[in-house]
């Protein structure tokens, strides 16, 4: 019979040892997508409120094509005026060091948006569409948000910088703390 309370007293034991929360960075593997924040989990009325369409919702980079490091989500422009789309791109892995550290990115503001400091950039490949870019970290990873024109004639439509900023700042509630 003591064998018996022993054997309970450690499983109980391992069991609530195994129920606490453990401290500290994993070592190996890649952060799961699984637990990382998805845009496109923002509810469609605060997408509307902004002026996007909640019906073009888009997740990731279309059927079939699927990225390790990020979960994403776009939307066009209001309907019946969608010369531009908004998306908003989630990582774990990296950080606005990293963005600031790309080749590819260039024309660095430091803005805030919302209550959070920002960073706004622009793409030098995608400089004929007028891509406007946001990023920002959170206490989740990295949100990069960015509006862009469907063609390089679209450009004349809207200032993207304004239009990424307005929508970034409707929703930025919906996004994980910084």
């Amino acid at each position: 019979m003591r064998r018996g309370m022993l054997a309970t007293a450690a499983a109980l034991t391992l069991l609530t040892g195994c129920g606490q929360p453990v401290e500290g960075t994993p070592v190996a593997g890649e952060p799961s997508l699984a637990n990382q924040f998805d845009p496109c989990t923002i509810p469609d009325d605060a997408i509307a409120r902004t002026g996007l369409d909640p019906q073009s919702e888009r997740e990731g980079l279309g059927p079939g094509t699927s990225t390790r490091e990020w979960k994403m989500c776009g939307w066009n422009g209001p309907t019946g005026n969608t010369w531009y789309s908004y998306q908003i791109q989630f990582s774990q892995r990296f950080t606005l060091e990293d963005v600031r550290k790309k080749a590819d990115n260039t024309d660095f503001s430091d803005i805030t948006v919302g209550r959070r400091t920002a960073l706004q950039y622009r793409l030098q490949a995608t400089d004929a569409l007028g891509i406007c870019n946001l990023a920002f970290d959170t206490n989740e990873g990295l949100a990069q948000i960015f509006a862009l024109s469907h063609s390089v004639t679209d450009t004349k439509n809207g200032d993207l910088c304004e239009i990424v900023f307005r929508h970034t700042e409707d929703i930025e509630q919906f996004l994980p703390p910084s």
